[in-house]
């Protein structure tokens, strides 16, 4: 019975130190886990949070740009399907050349510039021209060029009338070549090659002025009468040039700045979303979320500790009694083993097997938690609870703050988008209104003087042509005059009192006077 009843015993004395072990273990475990994460946190709410706070100013305008860059905004587009009737091109039919050794003299003799530089000033918002008086020399100096070709042709308009009078006068004197002469003197021949060829250029410039005045008059004839039907067409383009404008400044300046405006109040209003986004971003608001919800459980890890050592305390206080128990049933299990050992065999085994049972529990050896606990005991006498909960506090006033600036902000903005959208609906009327009125003025001035431009071209064209067409006429005889003349001073013979041939220099001489 005694022995039966040592097994027992002995079973339940091992049974309460497996069981006692393995949860302080864990118990311990969890705690240098918890003791690591909040040394780890601390550290990282006295220096990375800092430096992440301080980060938010750079990072956030760069949000707030790319949150504000409006690149995403579905604007009507322009109808730019307007038709236009007047043309610009032209066919020069072979006179292109001609058209560009024009242009090109005019460019050398006409100054691009129609006054002077200086001469025409704006003074209080008025144009001021000054005294020709003054500027007579520039004035000189700027139309140069056109002085010198009026000169020159006002001089041969004058000279080659009297020059042809005085040779007329000339001949009938019986001078100036009148009188044959039988005989060629000395350098006739060169002097005769010189003055054919001579002729020849003149002949060939000639007969490309005729060709080019002919063109010329058919080309104005033809300029003339579709004159006024391109100055309609002209003022019809111009009208319907007016009307897309009014439409594309309409779609511009009052339906895109509308969709801008309902896209750019969209952005305003998440804004606060934006920068709060960004704050909790670059701060690591996580982490001191975490942070404070460690330091929160701080006083139940305390309690917690204090338990266990407690706990601890007893355990070893109670593994010591226990011990003594043991030893001293030990000490009468071999006693009574010894009494039986004469007698029973059996005994004699059953000695030496308890004689061998240890009865030396170590419960020293388990962990001690004072350090940790006396750890815990500063890190909450530093108040660090308090001063992550002020932080926590300071954090969300942050967020508060910047939300109620950003709130109590946005309606003057939007005011003055209103404002600014109203003022250029306005400056769109003006400008449509400045338009229509061009438009209608355009039209009042220009149909009754097209009408009476009609009549005047059609009563008064013809006779321009025809005087255009005699000019021409007149200019294609010189120059069959002076090709008469060169065929028959070349090939023609010299005349004599025996033979007098109807195409011999002399006719050719004639050719030429005339």
């Amino acid at each position: 019975m005694d022995l039966g009843k040592s097994r027992r015993r002995n079973k339940n004395i091992n049974r309460p130190e497996e069981m006692s072990s393995n949860p302080v273990t864990v118990r311990f475990v969890n705690v240098l886990v918890v003791c690591a994460v909040l040394l780890f946190a601390i550290e990282l709410s006295d220096g990375s949070f800092t430096s992440r706070i301080n980060k938010i100013s750079v990072h956030l305008n760069k949000a707030l740009d790319e949150a504000l860059f409006l690149g995403n905004v579905s604007y009507t587009d322009l109808k730019v399907h307007s038709k236009f009737y007047s043309k610009t091109e032209f066919k020069p039919r072979g006179m292109a050349d001609l058209y560009h050794v024009t242009q090109t003299f005019i460019g050398w003799v006409v100054n691009k510039d129609i006054y002077p530089e200086g001469f025409i000033s704006v003074k209080n918002g008025e144009l001021v021209m000054a005294s020709p008086v003054e500027q007579w020399q520039n004035l000189l100096m700027h139309y140069a060029g056109v002085l010198i070709v009026v000169i020159i042709l006002s001089l041969l308009a004058v000279f080659m009338p009297l020059c042809g009078f005085f040779f007329c006068c000339c001949r009938c004197c019986g001078n100036c070549g009148a009188r044959s002469k039988p005989f060629d003197k000395k350098g006739d021949l060169c002097k005769k090659v010189v003055y054919a060829l001579l002729l020849i250029v003149v002949g060939t410039l000639l007969i490309f002025g005729v060709v080019c005045a002919f063109v010329s008059n058919q080309y104005m004839q033809d300029g003339t009468n579709e004159l006024t039907s391109n100055i309609r067409t002209g003022v019809n383009d111009t009208d319907t040039y007016i009307k897309a404008t009014n439409n594309q400044i309409n779609t511009l300046l009052n339906i895109n700045y509308r969709e801008f405006k309902s896209v750019l109040f969209d952005t305003l209003d998440r804004c606060s979303d934006i920068v709060l986004e960004q704050l909790s971003e670059y701060s690591n608001a996580t982490a001191l979320t975490e942070v404070v919800n460690i330091v929160n459980g701080l006083d139940n890890i305390k309690a917690k500790l204090t338990f266990m050592k407690t706990v601890t305390r007893e355990l070893q206080v109670n593994a010591s009694q226990l011990n003594d128990g043991l030893r001293a049933v030990k000490r009468d299990l071999l006693q009574t083993l010894m009494n039986c050992t004469q007698t029973i065999h059996q005994c004699n085994q059953l000695s030496n097997n308890v004689s061998r049972l240890s009865t030396e529990i170590d419960f020293n050896s388990l962990p001690d938690i004072s350090s940790q606990l006396e750890e815990l005991n500063r890190v909450l006498d530093a108040n660090i609870t308090s001063t992550v909960i002020k932080g926590q506090q300071a954090f969300e006033s942050i967020r508060v703050e910047i939300n109620n600036t950003i709130s109590s902000h946005l309606p003057q903005v939007k005011a003055s988008i209103e404002d600014a959208g109203a003022a250029i609906s306005r400056g769109a009327s003006n400008i449509t209104k400045t338009l229509q009125d061009i438009s209608n003025e355009l039209h009042e001035n220009t149909v009754q003087p097209l009408n009476r431009l009609e009549w005047y071209l059609k009563e008064f064209t013809p006779f321009r042509y025809y005087i255009g067409l005699g000019a021409s006429a007149i200019l294609l005889l010189v120059t069959l005059f002076v090709a008469l003349g060169l065929i028959c001073g070349i090939c023609g013979k010299r005349p004599d009192a025996y033979s007098d041939d109807c195409c011999n220099k002399g006719a050719g001489s004639r050719f030429l006077m005339t």
